[in-house]
């Protein structure tokens, strides 16, 4: 069992910087994820969100639980009617992480415009949804 770690630890020191954090924060963003799925699934306890019971506006990030529970149920049109500016954020952001994984996208600056851009869209939809 301990060559087993010694093998994954060598594999992943042989990793870029990028590579290393693009699998880190997938491992944490499913650890998290699906340890937030069980306790909710278990105890019927879900987290409010605090923006929302506070003013009694939806935030840009409002129904993003039932929008992955309907992912994990595979009912697309369903998750993106919960929240579609952060379905199609996910979307991008995958679609970014593989090209970064696979070497295709290399540019921090190009990250850095699509991050803004993708920040600024968030906000407005997080106002135009309450208007509409």
């Amino acid at each position: 069992m301990k060559a087993v770690f010694q093998k994954a630890k060598a594999l992943w020191n042989r990793l870029d910087p990028m590579k290393r954090t693009i699998l880190s924060t997938y491992f944490w963003a499913l650890t998290g994820g699906g340890a937030y799925y069980l306790w909710g699934t278990l105890t019927g306890l879900w987290l409010p969100c605090t923006y929302y019971t506070l003013f009694h506006i939806q935030c840009a990030g409002c129904g993003m639980s039932r929008m992955f529970l309907k992912l994990i149920e595979l009912d697309i049109p369903a998750a993106f009617a919960y929240n579609p500016g952060m379905f199609i954020t996910l979307i991008l952001w995958n679609v970014i992480a593989v090209l970064c994984f696979f070497n295709i996208l290399k540019s921090k600056r190009v990250l850095s415009v699509i991050g803004t851009v993708n920040l600024v869209g968030l906000l407005i939809f997080g106002v135009l949804r309450n208007f509409a």
